[in-house]
């Protein structure tokens, strides 16, 4: 039985695996779509033969991968996407859904989770946006937390562990 992941433990690993975190885009739908790019939906699940499969969906064309993805594996899907005329030969574009192909590829693959879905995603020639993420899980996560960025600092004192020249509390 699949559990979803918190949120949280989806932030931790979208940070892990080098992905932008969710952010929604509130303004309103009269401005331009091309504006807000268009719609992209990115699933990793486990087919009906238990392998694992990128699927990248975009309006009706809906095109998929074995995992793991190398980059030219992930260039002809994104490629396959432009011969059934679901982007544009934008060169930016192609290598902005490529990269992120591969970096939801690289997390599905290793982050400990059996299904990631991003939709939606807005794509653009200067990057990605995504909107929101959805992951599941069988087994527990076992991410352990960083120390905050000044916890190497030697001469801090933290609560949870006393040196031998300060007193009891």
């Amino acid at each position: 039985m699949a559990v979803f992941v918190s949120r949280i433990d989806v932030m931790d690993l979208l940070k892990r695996f080098g992905l932008n975190p969710p952010a929604s885009d509130t303004r309103p739908m009269r401005h331009l779509p091309d504006e807000r790019g268009f719609r992209v939906r990115i699933d990793g699940v486990v087919d009906e033969n238990d392998e694992k499969i990128i699927r990248v969906q975009i309006d009706r064309t809906i095109v998929s991968r074995a995992c793991p993805l190398t980059e030219w594996l992930a260039n002809g899907l994104v490629h396959e996407l432009r011969g059934h005329g679901a982007i544009s030969g934008d060169e930016a574009l192609i290598h902005a859904l490529t990269h992120l192909v591969l970096r939801v590829s690289n997390l599905f693959e290793n982050g400990g989770v059996c299904a990631v879905h991003l939709n939606p995603v807005f794509l653009t020639n200067r990057g990605y946006r995504i909107d929101g993420v959805t992951m599941e899980r069988t087994e527990p996560l076992h991410l352990h937390r960083r120390l905050a960025p000044d916890a190497h600092d030697r001469k801090v004192q933290f609560d949870y562990r006393r040196s031998l020249g300060t007193p009891k509390r």
